[in-house]
């Protein structure tokens, strides 16, 4: 209702007989209006203990840390941020590459790696 009343439109207008000066409007105003972020509760994170569990594995001796952000939306879509660190300096030499894992819905992304480093 809101959006309509701010494009100047009747909110019983069918869409099939929205003129584009209507259209418009109608898209000018929806940039306008705040809508209400959609439910967080569909995120499934690991956490922060499992992160640790499963680094723990792979570094026995390393320094291990995990945190994990509250959800949030954006654009519409919910997310969460998850982090783990494990440094060993013993296992990993300073004139080697780090490794660095990105994963997405439980995923690892194969795509630019290290693009969000």
């Amino acid at each position: 209702m809101e959006v309509c009343e701010l494009a100047g439109l009747n909110s019983a207008t069918w869409v099939a007989r929205v003129a584009r000066e209507e259209a418009s409007k109608l898209h000018e105003a929806l940039g306008r209006v705040k809508f209400m972020d959609p439910a967080t509760d569909c995120v499934s994170p690991i956490g922060e203990g499992l992160l640790v569990d499963s680094l723990q594995r792979e570094y026995p001796a390393a320094f291990l840390v995990a945190k994990t952000r509250p959800p949030a939306v954006y654009r519409g879509n919910p997310f969460q941020v998850e982090v783990a660190l494990a440094h060993d300096p013993k296992a990993i030499p300073a004139d080697q590459q780090v490794t660095l894992l990105r994963f997405a819905n439980r995923v690892p992304l194969l795509y630019q790696q290290g693009a969000c480093a």
